[in-house]
Parts: structure tokens; sequence; C-alpha cells
């Protein structure tokens, strides 16, 4: 490990928190899109992937690579930080190759039926963090001591807070495109 990295060292409520936070996302995504693999196949044709075979593929091959990052953030979080860093980065460059093709009435892929977020830079910036944050948890060394309660407890309020404002974000993102879709209705 480099020089600078080298001394940084990650305290383990923060391991904690992020192996959380990621497991969270990856374990909602995976669930929305295993339950109904003929949206998500739509959701990749929208991006242009593959061959329709391809896609009945990637629909049914996509959620059981992100049910492992949870699995594996239990038992081996240096390479379940790795493997979620990898399917950020991957998703957040496919968001933004859509982007500059043009496509910008895409579903994103992230959620549900009921979570459908359309593709936009903001996405790509959020994909971007959670990469580097993921990646980071991945390769830092962790500081040698236990955790305690109030890591816990730390820990529960931070994912909550989290949960929050993620759920205030998706509200806006959501009101921002029908406000959108009403003022090109002139009403």
């Amino acid at each position: 490990m480099s020089g600078a990295l080298a001394s940084v060292a990650v305290d383990p409520a923060l391991v904690l928190i992020a192996g959380l936070a990621v497991a969270a996302l990856f374990a909602v995504a995976a669930w929305h899109k295993a339950s109904d693999p003929v949206r998500f196949e739509g959701v990749l044709q929208g991006y242009g992937v593959a061959s329709a075979r391809g896609r009945w593929l990637l629909a049914r091959l996509l959620p059981a690579v992100e049910a492992l990052v949870p699995v594996l953030l239990v038992w081996r979080p240096g390479p379940g930080f790795a493997l979620g860093a990898g399917l950020f980065a991957l998703f957040g460059v496919a968001m933004a190759a859509a982007l500059v093709q043009g496509r910008r009435d895409l579903d994103c892929g992230c959620g549900g039926p009921m979570a459908r977020q359309t593709v936009g830079w903001g996405l790509v910036a959020r994909n971007a963090i959670l990469t580097v944050i993921a990646g980071a948890m991945a390769v830092l060394p962790v500081v040698d001591r236990g955790l305690t309660p109030w890591d816990a407890g730390l820990a529960l309020l931070v994912l909550g807070a989290l949960w929050s404002l993620s759920l205030a974000a998706g509200g806006l993102a959501g009101n921002a495109g029908r406000l959108k879709r009403l003022r090109a209705l002139d009403v």
C-alpha cells in the first residue's frame, strides 16, 4: 500500500455503518430485480444492453450477484466491499453512457416499479460516491478495536438518518419529474 494510504486506518464503527448501508442497498436492489425479472429486462433494453437472450440472462444473473454483496460483507468484508464498488462503478458508467447518448428518460433500474428513478447526473454522482466509499472500505486497514454497544447505537442512528434522507431525496426526485411533466402539459 502507498505511504499516504498506509497511515490511514478506518474505525470499525465506520466499517459497520458502511457495510450495513451497502448491504441494505444491494439486498433491496436484488430483491426488486429478482421479483420482476421481465420488468428488469425492459430496463436493460432501455440501456441497449445485449441481445434479447443476453438481457434474459442478465436479468436473472445480476440480482444473484447483487445478493452476493451482503453475504460477502458478513463473512469477507474486503471482497464484499470490492464487489459492491465494482457494481456501483459499472452502474454509474452505464448511466453516464446513456446520458451522453441522449437517453434521459430511462429508469435507472435501482429499485422496483414503485421506486422508478429517472437516470440523471445526480445518480451518476451518487454512484461515484458509493464507489469511492465501498472501494475505500475494501482496501483500507481497520483499527484494531472491538465494537461497543455505542457503536451499534451509532450505526442504527446513522442508518436511520440515511434511510430518511434517501426517502426524502427519492420523493423530491419523483415530484420533480411529475412537475416537469405537468409543466410540459401546461396544466
